[in-house]
């Protein structure tokens, strides 16, 4: 698939070559990132491109679910055996005697639908102390991973969550324990909230700050989407797409990675050649099928907040404090003040290049346009 809604590597892969070489590089050189993005905006398909042209063994973990110790003990486990399957030697004696590199965690090798795969099991005698187990595992990886000759990486998505949780310094500071010793084991971090995520590698007082290198994901340039676009319309159609298709693509995506993949996808695998009006008639219905979720996230917000988003969303602003911007919101500095940094916080709201503040997802603020022409 060409322009996938989910994952896109390889030919569906856009752009993105600086913050590839760069993430390419940190991994060679064993430098862990963090990678810092508003959700959906590609920050899993860029990490699966490199891996993929890294061609390192690798795994995933997502701990957006995960509740408690266990839920992150049982991921970690659960990923860790995956990919010692990966890297674990084919004869049965030089198998074992990596394996034994894990014998505290009991490891079984398991036969499933799937194939092979390896099975830890943690000591009982850790159940009210899992940071141990944790930190023991990823440092045991890092070892397994020398014995096999073996540069892998290692996926932590969803990351933030574990900042939630009752026990959050421990397990933080039992993972940065391994992770700084690691040489064989290259980190990758990443989470869906990218203001939690900064906060627990710049807070002074977090396990993990200054751990790794920063890599901020921006809207990429117009220029980029057109060429790639114009790239793929020439292979499916043997004609370039009319430059006022592009237009209102680039206008209603403003950019947005994952809605320029939406209205791509939908025309290349409805075989249908795009022009200016079908776009527009795609963007209106797909609106419509949004307005439930849109409206439930709305609703979570303040008044003020709401308040505030609304007239971003008709005048973005560079200086959203001035007498203008109050006399249309009708709100005191302090409260406009409050609203715009809960709004930053929970990614309704994001500064663009030029220092001004705006809408960060065009399917918002199109809704939003729907309200007010009622």
């Amino acid at each position: 698939m060409l322009f996938p809604i989910g994952i896109a590597t390889g030919e569906a892969f856009c752009n993105r070559d600086n913050e590839r070489r760069i993430l390419k590089d940190n991994i060679n050189a064993n430098r862990h990132t963090v990678l810092l993005a508003p959700r959906r905006y590609g920050k899993t398909n860029l990490v699966s491109e490199v891996i993929e042209q890294l061609s390192y063994p690798s795994c995933s973990m997502n701990f957006l679910l995960a509740a408690d110790a266990r839920a992150v003990e049982t991921a970690i486990l659960e990923k860790i055996g995956e990919l010692l399957q990966l890297i674990l030697p084919k004869t049965k004696k030089a198998k074992e005697k990596i394996l034994n590199i894990f014998r505290q965690l009991r490891p079984e090798i398991t036969l499933s639908t799937m194939g092979q795969k390896v099975v830890l099991h943690p000591p009982s005698e850790n159940a009210n102390n899992r940071e141990v187990t944790i930190c023991d595992a990823l440092l045991n990886l890092d070892k397994t991973a020398k014995a096999a000759k073996k540069h892998v990486i290692v996926f932590m998505d969803e990351f933030q969550q574990i900042g939630q949780l009752r026990d959050k310094h421990v397990i933080e500071a039992s993972i940065r324990h391994a992770v700084e010793r690691s040489q064989y084991v290259s980190y990758v971090f990443s989470g869906s909230n990218r203001h939690l995520l900064l906060q627990m590698f710049s807070d002074k007082s977090r396990p993990f700050y200054r751990l790794c290198s920063t890599i901020s994901l921006k809207r990429m340039s117009k220029i980029d989407h057109v060429v790639f676009i114009q790239k793929h319309a020439e292979k499916k159609w043997h004609k370039a797409l009319k430059e006022e298709t592009i237009n209102i693509i680039i206008k209603l995506s403003e950019c947005h990675p994952y809605y320029v993949n939406l209205i791509r996808n939908y025309f290349w695998q409805n075989d249908e050649y795009p022009t200016a009006a079908k776009v527009d008639q795609f963007w209106v219905n797909y609106i419509e099928t949004q307005k439930s979720i849109i409206s439930y996230d709305l609703a979570a917000l303040s008044n003020n907040q709401k308040t505030v988003l609304k007239d971003l969303a008709e005048h973005p602003a560079n200086q959203p404090y001035s007498h203008e911007n109050l006399m249309r919101t009708r709100l005191t500095i302090a409260s406009q003040k409050e609203a715009i940094k809960k709004l930053l916080l929970k990614d309704f709201i994001f500064e663009d290049e030029f220092g001004f503040i705006r809408v960060l997802d065009p399917v918002i603020k199109a809704y939003i346009a729907t309200l007010n022409t009622r």
